[in-house]
């Protein structure tokens, strides 16, 4: 390319200033094909495209060692309230008891939510009261999917979640049809796999 137009020029000189085509492309809405034909067997060019890449590997690194640092420090502050609530709570028999329960059967891999899965209504409706009682609860952020059976009508199962948790059916994010079933499962899961949310 031997064009000296002041498009040309410009492009070169951005170019040599250690920007990428994407920035390019946004500073001279030359299109990144054009750019390409321009640069790209350029030798100067391809070690400003070495260069940028290197950037952006060093960048990756930083952001992430700057999110284990926020995480690491919130972690801390999240276990300082937790000794605190726990020396306040722990004679409190509800407490203790939906502590077992997210022990036993929550998901203690998210990090934003609290999440306890069970088929047993009455286990739920504990984790709903240790919820509300315990975790400085908004009821708008209570969250509620379903895992129910292909012989379990969905009004039905979503109907008495929704009555027996006191969490409306417009908070329900999800219901999925599991196929089949043993005689086990259907004897004990009339209402099918409830999770129980709560989001921050």
């Amino acid at each position: 390319m031997t064009s000296k137009t002041a498009e040309f020029r410009k492009v070169m000189s951005l170019r040599k200033r250690g920007n990428s085509y994407t920035q390019i492309h946004k500073f001279t809405n030359v299109p990144k094909s054009t750019l390409s034909d321009w640069l790209s067997d350029e030798e100067w060019s391809i070690k400003v495209k070495r260069k940028l890449i290197k950037n952006n590997k060093l960048n990756l690194i930083r952001a992430a060692e700057v999110l284990t640092r926020i995480r690491k420090a919130r972690h801390e502050i999240f276990l300082k309230e937790a000794k605190i609530a726990y020396d306040k709570f722990k004679n409190d028999l509800l407490f203790t008891f939906g502590l077992g329960i997210y022990w036993g059967e929550g998901d203690k891999k998210s990090g934003n939510i609290v999440v306890v899965t069970n088929t047993d209504p009455n286990m739920l409706r504990v984790a709903a009261l240790f919820y509300r009682r315990y975790l400085n609860l908004d009821e708008s952020k209570l969250r509620i999917s379903l895992f129910i059976y292909k012989d379990i009508n969905i009004d039905f199962a979503m109907n008495f979640w929704s009555r027996f948790l006191k969490v409306p059916r417009s908070q329900f994010i999800k219901v999925k049809i599991l196929k089949s079933r043993s005689r086990l499962t259907k004897t004990k899961s009339k209402y099918g796999i409830c999770s129980l949310y709560r989001t921050r």
